[in-house]
Order: structure tokens, then sequence, then C-alpha cells
């Protein structure tokens, strides 16, 4: 399962850093061609992997991880799920 996790990981943060010269510059109000399919299956697979951490990691994690741990990661995971740019945040 972890192999998984972070081979999926490598996979979406692949796929992002594709998208995300564009994405810059359609938030900077310029006109860019965005291919509407691949930025479909980033957002699929981004589904899927955070569901599969929220139904098998997460409730794992609850049992094997001291207070303190649990505190770091959930605020991790919070991070990692906020829109981009979030509090100045990218």
């Amino acid at each position: 399962m972890a192999q998984q996790l972070q081979e999926e990981h490598v996979e979406l943060e692949r796929r992002w850093a594709l998208q995300t010269d564009h994405l810059r510059q359609l938030a900077a109000g310029r006109l860019v061609s965005l291919d509407g399919a691949a930025l479909q299956e980033l957002a699929q697979r981004y589904r899927q992997h955070t569901q599969l951490e929220d139904d098998i990691l997460v409730p794992l994690a609850r049992h094997l991880l001291s207070p303190s741990e649990k505190t770091r990661m959930a605020v991790s995971v919070l991070l990692s799920r906020l829109p981009v740019g979030k509090w100045g945040m990218v």
C-alpha cells in the first residue's frame, strides 16, 4: 500500500508539473491553451488518491502514530489539499 501511495504521489506531481505553467499564465490573466482531458485526468486521479488515503492510510495512522505525529500528519494533509494560492501559499 505504501509503495502504491508513493508511486501515485510521483505520478500526480509529474502530471501537475505539466500543467503548472499554463495555469499560472491563466491565473495572471493571459490567454492560454489548456489540455482539458489532461486536467480532467489529473483531477480524477487526485480524487481517487485522496480517497485511498482517507479510507486506508488515515484510519491506520490513528492506531499507529503518537498524538504529536497525528497532528503533524493532519496539518500536512490539510496544507496539501488547500486550493493553490490560498493564503499566499503555492
